[in-house]
């Protein structure tokens, strides 16, 4: 996305507004992986395996899983409680991802706001 960023700022693109809207958009998208990269970090969040992972990094969380699972890492118990829990957690994810949509929506009519005046 820098790249990007850099390429279409720069004095050949910054004349057209097609580039300039690109520029905006990137930097918009940007900041919002920022974000999410800082919550995983922070370890507000969690990756789970249906998050957007690179093929290597999810054939390691297998044989992770694979290995705490042949080690006795996860019990029936364990496997009960999470099971009793995952509606909970869906639900709660689905809340924070319409969320965030509305945050995205939000500063987007501002800014065409802007635009407009």
């Amino acid at each position: 996305l820098n790249r990007l960023i850099t390429k279409y700022s720069g004095d050949a693109w910054n004349s057209k507004p097609t580039a300039n809207r690109l520029v905006e958009l990137l930097m918009e998208h940007a900041f919002f992986l920022q974000q999410e990269v800082n919550e995983v970090e922070s370890g507000a969040r969690m990756l789970r395996d249906t998050d957007f992972l690179g093929p290597r990094t999810r054939e390691a969380r297998r044989g992770r899983r694979a290995q705490d699972t042949a080690e006795g890492g996860s019990n029936a118990n364990e496997r009960q409680e999470t099971e009793d829990h995952h509606k909970h957690f869906n639900d709660f994810r689905q809340h924070l991802f319409w969320k965030k949509r509305r945050g995205i929506r939000k500063t987007r009519e501002r800014r065409k706001d802007k635009i407009n005046v």
